[in-house]
């Protein structure tokens, strides 16, 4: 995969007086638009004004509106995934990290639910219609799983404790969450406590 701060042939990419790239303004515009209005409001006109770069960066950046989602979701999947590594790194101690980490991961996500949930929800339910979108994260699911089973723990019951935290995760994504923060933790602190700390 390229260095996203390196242009093609390897120099830098000029960048904005904020150490951003035209293509992180850009991206950024389009999760802003996301958020406000949905995927379905996401046309280049109003990335171009969102992001104040003229349609020409934005066409030498993006060639249509399903490579900039594609990108958008592999961003959303890179987030995913540095969220997970730090829930793991958090239970390294623990019997099953992935497991663990899954529910330390759940616990940061609950605590900053209010920002991230729409983006992620809307993302999400646009790339379900979309194999292309989905692909990637289909693909972070299959490593979660298969990083999960390997750890060495009973595989029904490690996948379980995965699936009941997603549960849990689903259920705040689609603010349909009705137990209460204490209730919450407990099911995380479960999941934890049944792989050691």
């Amino acid at each position: 995969m390229s260095n996203p701060t390196e242009k093609k042939g390897g120099r830098p990419r000029k960048t904005t007086g904020n150490g951003t790239t035209k293509r992180d303004e850009i991206l950024l515009a389009a999760q802003r638009i996301i958020v406000q209005s949905g995927v379905r409001q996401l046309t280049f006109d109003r990335i171009v004004q969102e992001a104040g770069v003229a349609k020409g960066t934005l066409l030498y950046h993006f060639k249509n509106k399903d490579n900039l989602l594609l990108e958008i979701v592999k961003n959303y999947v890179a987030h995913l995934d540095e969220q997970l590594r730090q829930g793991i790194a958090a239970a390294k101690d623990s019997s099953n990290p992935v497991a663990s980490g899954f529910a330390h991961w759940y616990r940061h996500f609950y605590a900053t639910s209010e920002t991230n949930t729409s983006f992620g929800i809307a993302i999400l339910s646009y790339s379900a219609q979309n194999d292309r979108l989905l692909e990637p994260i289909r693909e972070w699911y299959r490593k979660v799983f298969e990083m999960a089973k390997s750890a060495g723990d009973d595989e029904l019951e490690v996948l379980f404790a995965i699936l009941a935290v997603e549960g849990l995760f689903y259920l705040q994504h689609l603010n349909l969450n009705t137990l209460s923060p204490q209730e919450n933790e407990r099911i995380i602190e479960h999941v934890i406590s049944r792989f050691g700390r």
